[in-house]
């Protein structure tokens, strides 16, 4: 009888000590544990794909799919959304500038010479502006010397010099939509104009020749800009470059843009001088002499065209002849655009190729 109630009381402390335990509480115990182990490895996971390429993190979101559940996978694709925050070709918006702003207007131009902003002399901080060789080959604009940089020389004075340097071709703008654009200029000397610093153009649909003449001087091109922006930075200072009625000009860099009152582009590009249309207004300001100011603007379109495969289609160039159809499909021609503009911060798409 004894033996019964050692029986009886074994049992009674075995409930006692295990009845609160169910097995399912015991497998969720053990899954938690694992949930944290995805947790962590997670969150190293996300925060080094968002340091890394996006290769990288293209990689982290298939396996985060594969392991985790739907709710890890939305909080990664979040995660590497968001982590996307500096400016990249094609996804970066710039808050319109409308009546803000100042007045500005554009002229085009492409002489190929050394930029202003690559002389150490010009600059304050040592960020000089990028040069190439006569074959665009990156290389350094100066010479060090014993304790100073010595500039070498442009390629506009001394072509033939075997340290002159050029203008770089990849400073040639781009379209990355039909709405955005980047690109380089010359601007102003002095004030908010100095090497490096980074401009929001928009174009209002009115011209250089609205400035001076009244709305009667719209050009089609002009017109046909209007609401488009094209962020642009200053490497390089014009003397020549001047204002019209308080509106400041900015010289965009267009290959086929004009030589303006230097030329290393002849030497640079094996070119006859008069392939290069008008030493100011270049491809465009040639058809114009050629054909009449009266003509359709698809003809003035056309012939500038002809003008840019005739000069870059050869090989190695193909930079150059990017950047001259851009401005006969983005930039529409335009016969000298203006536009209300305002100072910005660089994006990393100018800053990779620029200063």
């Amino acid at each position: 009888m004894k033996y019964v109630w050692l029986f009886i009381s074994l049992l009674i402390l075995n409930t006692l000590l295990w009845g609160g335990c169910t097995d399912g509480d015991r497998r969720t115990g053990g899954n938690s544990s694992d949930a944290d182990s995805d947790s962590d490895s997670d969150a190293d996971s996300d925060t080094d794909g968002d340091a890394d390429s996006d290769s990288d993190s293209d990689s982290d979101s298939d396996s985060d799919s594969d392991s985790d559940t739907d709710a890890d996978s939305d909080t990664d694709s979040d995660s590497d959304s968001d982590a996307d925050t500096g400016p990249v070709e094609g996804d970066t918006e710039y808050p319109p500038i409308g009546d803000g702003g100042q007045l500005g207007f554009s002229t085009k131009y492409w002489d190929c010479c050394k930029p202003h902003c690559a002389w150490p002399e010009n600059v304050s901080n040592g960020q000089m502006a990028p040069v190439c060789t006569i074959d665009n080959q990156l290389t350094t604009p100066t010479i060090p010397q014993d304790g100073w940089e010595q500039g070498k020389p442009s390629g506009c004075d001394a072509p033939n010099d075997p340290n002159a340097v050029f203008t770089c071709w990849n400073q040639a703008p781009i379209a990355v939509s039909d709405s955005l654009s980047y690109g380089f200029v010359a601007t102003h000397a002095g004030g908010e104009f100095s090497c490096g610093q980074c401009f929001q153009l928009e174009f209002n649909g009115e011209s250089k020749q609205t400035l001076q003449n009244g709305p009667s001087a719209i050009d089609d091109g002009s017109a046909g800009l209007k609401g488009k922006t094209m962020i642009v930075q200053a490497t390089n200072i014009g003397y020549d470059v001047t204002q019209i009625n308080g509106a400041y000009q900015f010289d965009i860099m267009i290959p086929g843009g004009g030589v303006g009152a230097f030329n290393g582009c002849s030497a640079q590009w094996g070119v006859d001088n008069s392939q290069l249309g008008a030493t100011y207004g270049g491809f465009l300001q040639a058809c114009y002499e050629k054909l009449g100011y009266d003509q359709p603007h698809d003809t003035f379109k056309s012939c500038v065209r002809d003008m840019c495969t005739g000069v870059f289609s050869k090989s190695g160039l193909e930079d150059l002849l990017a950047g001259c159809l851009w401005y006969v499909d983005w930039m529409n021609v335009a016969d000298n655009p203006a536009f209300r503009y305002k100072v910005i911060d660089c994006p990393d798409v100018l800053k990779k190729v620029g200063i």
